[in-house]
């Protein structure tokens, strides 16, 4: 449930929202035509610098092809991915646009590399995994 409850002010509206990861309210204020344009939607700035997109990319050869993997985050709380959608979308977007074959996941597991490897030798091309979390031996 989103909870947003408007003022209207000489600057605009001002929004008391309620965070969907640490369920604090707080304050934004934007001009009508701005009013549902919010980039960092139903997040505060508390988390928003907290979890802050950082990418990481891995490379690991194999005899033909690559197990490319790209890391999104340090830390994040995976039951909250939903809400960080408007970060990692573009990401996305820009290897399916460069057609590259992704696989999503939540945490890319280095013990399980041998896995990883099967599914590009099943494939039988490079394989682009994007992950919320790098779990390491």
């Amino acid at each position: 449930i989103y909870i947003l409850y408007i003022y209207i002010n000489e600057g605009g509206f001002i929004n008391s929202m309620y965070c969907q990861v640490c369920k604090s309210f707080f304050r934004v204020t934007s001009k009508f035509n701005e009013l549902f344009k919010n980039k960092k939607l139903f997040l505060c700035p508390n988390c928003i610098s907290r979890y802050k997109l950082k990418i990481n990319h891995l490379v690991f050869p194999l005899d033909k092809y690559n197990v490319n993997v790209i890391i999104l985050y340090e830390r994040i709380p995976l039951k909250f991915t939903e809400v960080f959608i408007n970060e990692y979308s573009t990401i996305i977007k820009q290897l399916v646009k460069n057609k590259h074959h992704i696989i999503l996941l939540d945490i890319f597991d280095e013990a399980k590399l041998k896995d990883y490897e099967k599914v590009v030798k099943i494939l039988d091309r490079s394989v682009t995994f994007v992950a919320f979390l790098l779990k390491t031996f």
